[in-house]
């Protein structure tokens, strides 16, 4: 899918492919009629008639459209057709961990045991302000002290 209009009336217009997975692609776009820049989350083509796979897609647009906390991105708009797709808030982001600061925000990982979402080497901090401590700044994880 290069440079190609999605949505009724071509109303949203891919620029660039931001990363692909077993899902499908997302995609940087042009929202024409509100005038500003989107990601869109393409169905896989090879899923786009499985309904089950169509079921799941549709139940992560309704749950996540519900959700409203900075740290979710938000849903815009979803589109069933020949190619279902998402339309998603977009965030710039900057490589990891180039142009962090010494501490950085982080996610836990999901399961005991699982290993964690940050480079090898940092360390999981928790206490006030993590989830499991009470109030103050966020939990956060820290990058190894230079020797």
């Amino acid at each position: 899918m290069m440079q190609q209009a999605l949505g009724q009336d071509g109303r949203y217009r891919t620029v660039r492919r931001i990363d692909a997975g077993g899902m499908g692609e997302i995609w940087e776009a042009d929202d024409t009629l509100l005038g500003r820049r989107v990601a869109i989350k393409v169905l896989a083509e090879e899923l786009a008639d499985d309904p089950v796979a169509l079921r799941r897609f549709r139940r992560e647009a309704r749950a996540t459209a519900k959700l409203d906390h900075p740290n979710v991105i938000r849903v815009f708009d979803f589109v069933e057709g020949e190619v279902p797709f998402l339309v998603l808030e977009l965030l710039e982001a900057r490589p990891w961990p180039t142009g962090c600061a010494a501490t950085v925000p982080c996610r836990r990982p999901k399961r005991p045991g699982s290993p964690p979402p940050w480079p090898t080497g940092w360390t999981w901090r928790t206490g006030p302000g993590s989830s499991t401590g009470t109030s103050s700044p966020a939990t956060s994880c820290s990058q190894p002290a230079a020797k």
